[in-house]
């Protein structure tokens, strides 16, 4: 016989049987709990037996709960807090006075060491696509202060690859010091940008250097020789896989005027030097005889 027909055949018996076994549990359980909860079973109990509940039993009456008594009927409750006295603390006669920091001192700004290689002599060499300036030209005593950036703006150029050295030269003349410079990020305050030059913010340093006191890494030369300086940038880098320096000179309107070791002006374009105070005049001879009273001069009036 097919398994599914015997299935489908006795598939509504098999429930009605279920449903009747199940009424009939129910009915069962229901009798057993009314049987157990609905009946006194005590004349079961042996003869003898106490009933009594397990509460211990005591001859003295329980003592009765008492009344509330209204809050009102107290005094209020005083919550400041009482001080308490601390104890002054003693002074010990041999301790050592905590001694007073002294300030650290401001550190001298690092200068940088004069070069005079002939690889640095300015002259006629300018080369083109140069962007350089500067965004600080400022001096304190006879330090000078130097920052801005240089690259050359060609492709490929990587500020990254490059060192900028700054090259001081006494005007109309071929006497110059060079002085390495420091790669600063963000120094200008206004990094460069270029559309095929790349890595500028490395194109940006900052340099200082005493005019009174030329220092090379082997001897010292003393002061600057007066006079007028200008000044220029070289950029060594590596273009192409070959190494390359450019030289590009500075607007001439920076320029810096020297005289025993002081800086007498530090000019910026656009600026112009401050007159040198004119000497006060001095008394011509015949004034300065006309002002003296002679010794017979002085009897006559008498």
């Amino acid at each position: 016989m097919n398994f599914h027909k015997w299935i489908r055949k006795h598939f509504g018996r098999s429930i009605v049987k279920f449903l009747i076994g199940l009424l009939i549990l129910i009915i069962i359980a229901s009798a057993v709990i009314y049987l157990l909860t609905q009946f006194d079973y005590s004349h079961l109990l042996p003869s003898g037996s106490d009933t009594r509940s397990y509460v211990a039993n005591s001859d003295m009456p329980p003592a009765a709960t008492p009344t509330p008594t209204s809050l009102s009927q107290f005094p209020e409750a005083d919550l400041t807090p009482v001080p308490i006295a601390t104890a002054a603390p003693t002074r010990d006669p041999n301790a050592t006075p905590t001694p007073t920091p002294v300030p650290s001192p401001t550190p001298t700004p690092a200068l940088a060491t004069a070069m005079m290689s002939d690889e640095y002599r300015p002259g006629n060499r300018d080369d083109e696509h140069g962007n350089v300036g500067l965004s600080e030209f400022s001096f304190t005593g006879s330090i000078v202060t130097m920052e801005g950036w240089a690259y050359a703006d060609v492709y490929g150029f990587d500020g990254r690859e490059s060192e900028i050295t700054v090259i001081v030269r006494l005007r109309g003349t071929n006497h110059y010091v060079a002085y390495p410079t420091v790669k600063e990020k963000n120094i200008t305050g206004n990094q460069p940008t270029s559309d095929k030059a790349f890595n500028l913010d490395e194109a940006e340093f900052s340099v200082k250097f005493d005019v009174a006191n030329v220092i090379t890494s082997t001897e010292d030369l003393g002061p600057l020789p007066d006079g007028t300086y200008i000044f220029g940038l070289c950029i060594d880098t590596v273009y192409n896989g070959e190494n390359v320096r450019a030289l590009y000179t500075l607007d001439p309107g920076y320029n810096m005027t020297v005289q025993d070791g002081e800086i007498l002006s530090l000019l910026t374009p656009g600026t112009t030097a401050p007159p040198s105070p004119s000497p006060a005049p001095s008394a011509s001879p015949a004034a300065s005889a006309s002002a003296q009273v002679s010794p017979s001069a002085s009897a006559a009036t008498e």
